[in-house]
């Protein structure tokens, strides 16, 4: 399920994406859900920080829709396209969710405590702690976006690390990181044009605007640049003021397995030159099959020994 856009739209962009980085015929792109499990859905949401298009209203059309990922899967759902991946590959996946749980959830409803148990480990952006919150004063936006299916994951694993906004907001989308990525090359320049919508408007609102998605990504290549604790998490799913809120157990007070590697701390300068230095390199390989894009992942492991 998008958060902040229409589902149609976000797949669209999805596939844009990866043609533009010369990807679309390694990644594939399954449709999520429309709507939450169980609450109301409020349509196109990210309007006001996102733009019309999900993409700061920069126009960039797909270049060859019948290279278009989608269709290849478009008889899947991304729920049963996940599950029947990890059980193939029991131990081997990592689920990396930067949108709302809600695929996430009716995985585990479908796959249940086999599907749970296969998968490698579960890294969510999403949440925060101490009531820090972008959707409502209390809870981040992936999370208030679907209450229902965040508690249902929540509960399910027993093993997630959570890049929340206590994370994130250490790392701000500064005007001067922009320039810089905006100099690498064309689609460096595409990252500086579809952020400056959201740079602003979130400005004007006050509300600094910082890297969130790309920080759970990162944490994946680079987990020596973050620092977290451990908690029990639950997510309040029902709250009047307080629906999406992560809460986290740091002492075992619930007498529930403590879950969630909370992430707290990450080095910001450190983050800042990986991501500049991924980018740049973006243009120096375009992977067609698994085989290539193994072998380009093993020349920059060997340029950077």
């Amino acid at each position: 399920m998008g958060n902040h856009n229409d589902i149609d739209l976000l797949t669209n962009n999805a596939c844009l994406l990866l043609q533009m980085c010369n990807m679309s015929s390694d990644i594939p792109v399954i449709k999520g859900v429309k709507k939450p499990i169980a609450c109301a859905y409020h349509g196109h949401s990210g309007i006001k920080v996102h733009a019309e298009n999900g993409l700061g209203n920069i126009q960039r059309p797909v270049k060859d829709l019948n290279q278009n990922p989608i269709e290849k899967y478009k008889d899947y759902s991304a729920a049963q396209f996940i599950v029947q991946h990890v059980l193939a590959n029991p131990g081997e996946i990592t689920i990396c969710a930067i949108g709302p749980l809600t695929n996430i959830a009716l995985a585990v409803s479908i796959g249940g405590e086999n599907f749970i148990k296969s998968v490698k480990r579960l890294v969510i952006m999403g949440g925060s702690v101490g009531g820090l919150g972008n959707k409502t004063a209390a809870a981040e936006a992936n999370l208030a976006n679907d209450p229902h299916a965040g508690r249902i994951v929540f509960d399910a694993f027993n093993d997630i690390t959570m890049v929340g906004l206590n994370c994130t907001r250490q790392l701000p989308l500064s005007q001067e990181i922009r320039e810089k990525t905006r100099k690498l090359h064309a689609i460096g320049q595409f990252c500086f044009d579809i952020t400056t919508h959201y740079t602003e408007i979130l400005s004007s609102w006050n509300d600094p605007p910082c890297f969130n998605d790309p920080t759970a990504i990162m944490y994946l290549i680079r987990p020596d640049l973050f620092e977290g604790q451990r908690a029990c998490v639950d997510v309040e799913d029902s709250g009047r003021l307080t629906s999406g809120q992560t809460v986290a157990d740091w002492t075992g007070r619930w007498g529930r397995p403590l879950q969630t590697l909370v992430l707290m701390k990450v080095d910001r300068n450190g983050f800042e030159k990986e991501l500049l230095d991924r980018l740049a390199r973006l243009t120096m390989f375009k992977p067609s099959s698994e085989n290539q894009l193994k072998k380009a992942e093993e020349q920059i492991e060997l340029s950077e020994k």
